[in-house]
């Protein structure tokens, strides 16, 4: 009898360390799907950021070219006063010498 326990303790211990290899394989699995479904969650997030800042290079590079445009146009407006300023400086002196020949 102790034969037939002996026996039976030995596929008991077997199978306890058959059920501890099966659960062990099966926490490797589904770690290894969890690890899977974070490097997944992971490159969606990587990929958003660098979209986004794709994103934000673009409206900087819009927001500096307005600002040249503006520079631009500033500088336009900065000579055509000046433009304006010796044109009627002329337009005075021409006057004043219109009226120098008729006094004359």
């Amino acid at each position: 009898m102790s034969r037939l326990w002996g026996q039976f303790d030995q596929e008991n211990e077997t199978d306890k360390v058959e059920s501890e290899r099966e659960a062990l394989r099966r926490q490797r699995l589904e770690a290894t799907a969890e690890i899977e479904d974070l490097k997944a969650t992971l490159a969606d997030r990587v990929a958003h950021v660098q979209e986004r800042e794709r994103e934000l290079e673009q409206a900087l590079a819009r927001v500096d070219k307005r600002e040249q445009a503006l520079d631009s146009v500033a500088g336009r407006g900065a000579r055509v006063e000046a433009m304006r300023t010796r044109l009627a400086e002329a337009r005075a002196a021409r006057a004043a010498r219109s009226d120098d020949k008729e006094r004359a």
